[in-house]
């Protein structure tokens, strides 16, 4: 339970847990919403399925949803290998962007990633996603380089900036 956060004009209460495979769909219902290029089901039941084992330092993709009175808003993919966090997705429904939520999400992954002994933290992101742009820059992650046609895109193929922060 993250408690009583202030988002945008609205003080609510948010929970955050660990998905399980029964979330599956809404996960992937929400990232349709939110992404050109969705995960499917399949792999968010297969990701929340995962139970992590971050006794070895290292622990393979987990999910952690944030809700809001029982409805899931959004969602953090991160994995962790040896002192190398990474971010795999964030999403957040479209009735809750805009408020905060994927703040929450990303300050709680960096912070489960640092406490389980990580040093960096590494993410992509498309290079025309200013919003998730801006908000890795508000938690300053540095630019490192360009994926030349890394992601699909209506147009062809679309580059990825490489991002990084030290933990």
């Amino acid at each position: 339970m993250v408690g009583f956060t202030t988002l945008g004009k609205a003080a609510l209460n948010c929970t955050l847990r660990a998905a399980v495979p029964d979330d599956a769909n809404n996960l992937a219902t929400i990232d349709l919403a939110a992404s050109d290029h969705p995960w499917t089901e399949a792999q968010y039941i297969s990701i929340s399925a995962a139970v992590p084992k971050a006794s070895s330092g290292s622990f393979s993709e987990t999910v952690q949803l944030l809700e809001m009175d029982g409805e899931i808003c959004g969602f953090v993919v991160y994995s962790l290998v040896m002192d190398e966090g990474s971010i795999h997705n964030i999403a957040v429904s479209p009735a809750w962007q805009g408020q905060g939520m994927a703040r929450i999400l990303l300050r709680e992954a960096l912070k489960v990633l640092r406490n389980h002994g990580a040093l960096r933290c590494l993410l992509e992101v498309r290079i025309s996603n200013t919003v998730a742009r801006g908000l890795y820059d508000s938690f300053e992650f540095q630019q490192d380089g360009i994926r030349k046609k890394y992601y699909p895109s209506p147009n062809g193929r679309e580059d990825a900036l490489l991002m990084s922060k030290s933990l």
